[in-house]
């Protein structure tokens, strides 16, 4: 009875997963077939296009049989392909070798839903899982003979004020590291429901020559990057993960060539 009851079991005991969904958002159930080491029977549709994989009798790649049209006859001659392969044990044992190495760890898909929601009621979600791991990976390991005692770091700033003091050049001469003209200016990036793996931006404040990388923040849960720029308008855009895009939160426009890009007015 356990057999017809049991989800986890049911999908051990198989020996195929059929999913012949006609839309698939995202795709979950294929994982709980993989982790069980069952090749699944898919179509071609959403999250299982991207997870479910053809197997190859020549090649031994592969984790399943998925069909591209959604019509009855393709499906059975997928279900065709499945008994074919079931048929030949050694090549069915490398797809179900194959299914289980397929199986992913749900939680980074937990975690960009969870964040979604929260962007969704205008909230920012703070994972503390991964401060716990951030923590667990700090040392705090030090040497006694490192540091300096009271009396020694009294003496060292004395000495270093003296060389200050010794080196000190007039003031017309001094050259300002800080440009008061410029200000600083923060460029932000929010993702949707997933972590990009990264992000840079580009603009006119150097004529879209360079790439500048941005900071994914955990606790706000979005990239950043700063720099100091001159009074003016600047167009930029944002390259995540290659493809070029731009902020639908952030003030835009289109530029001379149609191309629609954000824009920031530095006063």
């Amino acid at each position: 009875d356990e057999f017809f009851t049991d989800g986890p079991t049911i999908n051990r005991g198989a020996d195929f997963g059929l999913m012949p969904s006609e839309f698939e958002p995202g795709g979950i159930v294929q994982h709980e077939f993989f982790v069980a080491g069952t090749p699944v029977v898919a179509f071609k549709t959403g999250g299982l296009k991207d997870t479910v994989f053809e197997f190859n009798h020549h090649t031994g790649k592969g984790n399943g049989i998925n069909f591209e049209a959604y019509h009855k006859g393709d499906l059975k001659f997928a279900m065709e392909r499945a008994i074919q392969l079931f048929n030949s044990p050694s090549k069915y044992l490398i797809a179900r070798e194959n299914a289980f190495a397929s199986t992913i760890d749900v939680s980074d898909v937990g975690r960009a839903w969870v964040s979604e929601f929260y962007r969704m009621r205008g909230k920012k979600w703070f994972d503390s899982s991964r401060e716990k791991d951030a923590l667990e990976q700090m040392t705090y390991e030090w040497e006694p003979h490192s540091y300096f005692t009271k009396d020694e770091f009294l003496e060292h700033e004395a000495s270093s004020i003296e060389q200050i003091k010794s080196k000190r050049v007039p003031r017309a001469s001094r050259i300002s590291l800080f440009d008061s003209n410029k200000k600083y200016c923060t460029f932000r990036y929010q993702a949707m429901g997933y972590k990009p793996k990264s992000v840079l931006l580009a603009g006119s404040f150097d004529n879209w020559q360079g790439r500048h990388p941005m900071n994914f923040d955990f606790t706000s849960n979005n990239w950043s990057t700063s720099m100091q720029l001159p009074p003016g308008k600047y167009s930029y855009k944002f390259i995540v993960d290659g493809q070029w895009i731009h902020s639908d939160d952030q003030p835009k426009d289109r530029d001379s060539t149609g191309n629609i890009n954000n824009f920031v007015d530095v006063q």
